[in-house]
Formats: C-alpha cells, sequence, structure tokens
C-alpha cells in the first residue's frame, strides 16, 4: 500500500508507542500496530483503534455521549459478562 503522504513510500505493519494529551497529562501507550511508511515515517494508525481509545477517553473524562451511544451502553449493562470456561445463551 503506498503512503497517502508523500505517494512514493509503501506502508509497513510495524509497533510504535502512541502519544496524545489529556489536559495537562501526557498518556503514552506503548506498543500500538500501526502502519508507517519506509520514505518519509508518516504514522498511521488503524482507525478501530482511534475509535474505541476516544471512548474510553470519554468514558474517562465523563464527555456527554449523544443518545444512540447512551442507549447502547444501557443495554449493553444489562446483558451478562462472560466469564471464561462459561457459556451465555
Amino acid at each position: 500500500m503506498k503512503c497517502d503522504y508523500c505517494r512514493i513510500g509503501r506502508l509497513t505493519h510495524t509497533k510504535v508507542p502512541y502519544i496524545t494529551f489529556l489536559d495537562d497529562q501526557m498518556l503514552v501507550l506503548p506498543n500500538v500496530s500501526a502502519l508507517r511508511c519506509d520514505m518519509c515515517g508518516e504514522v498511521h494508525f488503524h482507525e478501530g483503534f482511534l475509535e474505541q481509545l476516544q471512548f474510553l477517553l470519554d468514558r474517562l473524562t465523563e464527555t456527554e455521549y449523544p443518545p444512540e451511544t447512551t442507549d447502547w451502553l444501557a443495554l449493553n449493562d444489562q446483558l451478562p459478562y462472560w466469564q471464561p470456561g462459561s457459556r451465555v445463551s
């Protein structure tokens, strides 16, 4: 897959740290799967990872959720939790 940034290099799978700021705090997640360009070094994180991280950070900072997310969370709280060795039917 070609790099969208430089349009010359190829993207390869690698593990890199993800660094972001939460108010005054720096949050570092080591060994995150990503795609890195072998020419320019541009890093592309997987969209699913970014969505999950945003969901967790929103929950941590108690951000208001849109109505569809609130409905999903309420439904999810009603489901039984999976335990290793147990079956849920």
